[in-house]
Formats: C-alpha cells, structure tokens, sequence
C-alpha cells in the first residue's frame, strides 16, 4: 500500500434509510503492511422507527361505512397492510404470518387488512389467513389515492405493494415497508412485542439520534445519523481528516 494515512469507513444502512457507521484509522509507513478486520455498527430497534403524522384518510367496512385514519389507529399499536392478492410480494407477508402463527395470534385484533374488493378474499391463500385469524379486520380501499399518501409520508416507495405500516397512537406512524422485504414478519414481531404503546414524544421526524463511531486508536468520534445519511458516500466524514488521508468507504452488498 502506499504510506500514508487511512480511514476505513463502514455503513450499515437502515430499513428507514439512516446509515450507521463504523470507522477505523491508521497509518502505513514506507514498506509496511496491515491487516483490520471490518465491523458493521449494530442497531437498535429504536434506531429503524419514526414518529410521523398521518395524513387523513378514509376506508370502507364491509358495510360501506366510512372509517377514518384517526378509528384505525387509536388505542395502542396497529399494523395497517394494503394486500394484492395473488401476487408475490402480498403472498410473501402472508406466508409469514402463517410460519409465524403463534405470535401473530398474540396481537391479530390489531391488524387490519385492506383489499380492494369482497372477491380478494377468495384468493386461496388470503382466505386461509383469515381463517387462521379471524379477528383481523377487513377494510376496503381503492389505492388510488392512499397508497401514494401515505407511502411518501413514511418514506416508502408508495409503487410497490403491499404497503405495511405500523401506527402507535391515533395518526401516528412508526414504521412502514412497501414491496418484497425479506424478514418483515420478524420485524412486525418485534416491534409489536418490544415497542411500548403510545411514546411519549411528540409525533414529527424523529431529530437525529447521535452516536459515536468506535475508533480504538481515537477513542469516539460524535456524529449524528441525519447528517452521516445526508453525507455518505459523497465523501463528507463524520469528522475531520487528517491531512494526506486516504479514505475507505465501505458498505455491505
């Protein structure tokens, strides 16, 4: 390598687009050589949810009644699910719940699915869910004008179905995915296990939550996770580098 000074720079990015990173600096003299085990800084759950706002919007029970944002989400937390019946990424979720079945029962009074017409639930495999939970509840939804609401709001792509969110008090966001996501009826789990109802902080973007990369030639170098999100990989560091040095980004496949 050549001498100087280098920075090896790690990112583990989050399900909500926050990057955490892991830092290492040393230096290479004239005909040395050095070896530096790579880490990923590891989150917490905390870490992957939000607090936003809902914005309005309605739904129809099966009797053609009005329900509004603030009836599905008020009394602790809900998972809201917009289901395409039929197609992969729905049937992914759904093969999850069933694989998971014992602790979806723990907290099915709390889900609502939303699905285009009465027909839907005569696709096979929505109908066996419903079997298995009968006290999900059903709701009826265009998703012309919701989908793309509240996929923007929670920073999903709002294109891709099914849109997932988990609610934590009445119009308020907490965690969404949208499309094919390996691992989401894990994540469901958990944040229904292990999220306590109703946070006390008010409801807005969660601020950036600081944190320190390890650096055991350095101690800890503060940064915050807006900022390290805003500026990876452009270059920015999440402090100042030394002169003549050589910075490594790295981030996992």
């Amino acid at each position: 390598m050549i001498p100087g000074t280098y920075r090896i720079i790690t990112t583990n990015r989050l399900p909500n687009g926050n990057q955490f990173a892991w830092e290492k600096t040393f230096t290479i003299k004239e005909g040395g050589q050095r070896e530096e085990t790579l880490r990923l800084r590891e989150a917490q759950l905390g870490d992957m949810l939000e607090r936003i706002s809902l914005p309005e919007f309605e739904v129809k029970d099966s009797a053609g009644n009005t329900v509004t944002c603030a009836e599905l989400t008020k009394g602790g937390k809900k998972i809201l699910m917009w289901l395409e019946e039929s197609r992969e990424p729905t049937e992914h979720i759904l093969n999850e719940m069933l694989e998971h079945a014992e602790k979806f029962h723990e907290f099915e009074n709390s889900i609502s699915f939303m699905i285009r017409t009465p027909e839907a639930k005569q696709d096979p495999l929505l109908a066996k869910v419903l079997k298995m939970f009968p006290n999900v509840s059903i709701y009826y939804d265009s998703f012309e004008e919701n989908i793309e609401l509240l996929g923007r709001r929670m920073y999903v792509d709002p294109d891709k179905l099914p849109l997932i969110l988990v609610t934590n008090g009445e119009s308020v966001g907490i965690y969404a995915t949208s499309g094919y996501n390996v691992g989401t009826g894990d994540m469901l789990i958990r944040i229904m296990e292990e999220v306590p109802d109703k946070p006390s902080h008010k409801a807005g973007r969660l601020p950036a939550l600081p944190f320190s990369a390890e650096n055991p030639d350095t101690g800890k170098i503060p940064c915050g996770v807006s900022e390290c999100r805003q500026t990876f990989p452009s270059g920015l560091l999440p402090a100042p580098l030394p002169s003549k040095c050589i910075p490594l980004l790295c981030a996992p496949p």
